[in-house]
């Protein structure tokens, strides 16, 4: 069978590429050279963040049913993902990654490996409204919160522990990550995208989606995970160019 481009999630995926440059340009220069951007640190600044996870993560679940070599992919984005956390640990400790987004991938990518079956079986209409309502009513799990109401405080002394439970989404107070992406509520988004890919596929909409689209986007759609392993490096080393020229 001959290989099949769908040129429009590639250009979305490269959108969302440049954008999460353009985000870490300007959060370098913020956070680590200590320049003043207005807004940044506020609400458009997390919106902005907040757009591009969400962006990323309903694609890489809608592709899972377009996806080949499923395990070998979710082995290659997990393995990218320690690469991030070792890296940090090395180069800005202060700033360590733990949990991801990669991570996270990896991890949603793993789950659906045996648990994909489960979710063929469920109504994508119905599968995708019930993925997003989890995700909303968890989404602030990490902060010990579900649907708007603080968790009582047995329950957060059970879960919340240490960094184990924080991979699930109860982190403790003493807990950071410079990224960290859990995989509960994340999980519910990426399952939405996958039943959306389901939904779109049942009434052929995919074969509207197939062609070239902007090259440009398209490409670096298509070099997404390799363009997000190198970015921050570049961008460090253009920084640091840049601030010894001035």
């Amino acid at each position: 069978m001959k290989n099949v481009r769908y040129g429009i999630l590639d250009n979305i995926r490269g959108i969302t590429v440049i954008s999460m440059i353009f985000y870490h340009a300007v959060w370098d220069m913020v956070y680590l050279f200590g320049m003043d951007i207005y807004g940044f640190g506020g609400t458009a600044g997390f919106l902005w963040q907040q757009s591009i996870c969400i962006s990323f993560i309903l694609l890489s679940g809608f592709c899972r049913g377009l996806g080949k070599r499923r395990l070998k992919r979710a082995v290659t984005v997990s393995l990218c993902g320690l690469a991030v956390t070792l890296a940090t640990l090395v180069f800005s400790y202060e700033n360590m990654i733990i949990f991801g987004i990669l991570t996270f991938l990896g991890a949603a990518m793993l789950f659906m490996i045996p648990f994909g079956g489960v979710c063929d079986k469920i109504n994508p209409y119905q599968g995708a409204a019930i993925g997003l309502g989890l995700f909303v009513i968890f989404k602030n799990i990490d902060k010990q919160v579900i649907a708007g109401y603080p968790l009582p405080v047995w329950i957060r002394d059970m879960l919340y522990r240490n960094t184990f439970t924080a991979f699930w989404g109860f982190a403790p107070g003493e807990f950071y990550s410079g990224d960290y992406y859990p995989f509960f509520p994340w999980i519910f988004l990426y399952v939405t995208g996958y039943f959306i890919y389901r939904a779109a596929d049942s009434r052929g909409i995919m074969k509207k989606l197939e062609g070239r689209g902007v090259p440009f986007l398209g490409a670096a759609g298509r070099h997404a995970l390799c363009i997000y392993m190198l970015h921050q490096p570049v961008l460090l080393l253009f920084a640091a160019v840049l601030g010894g020229i001035v």
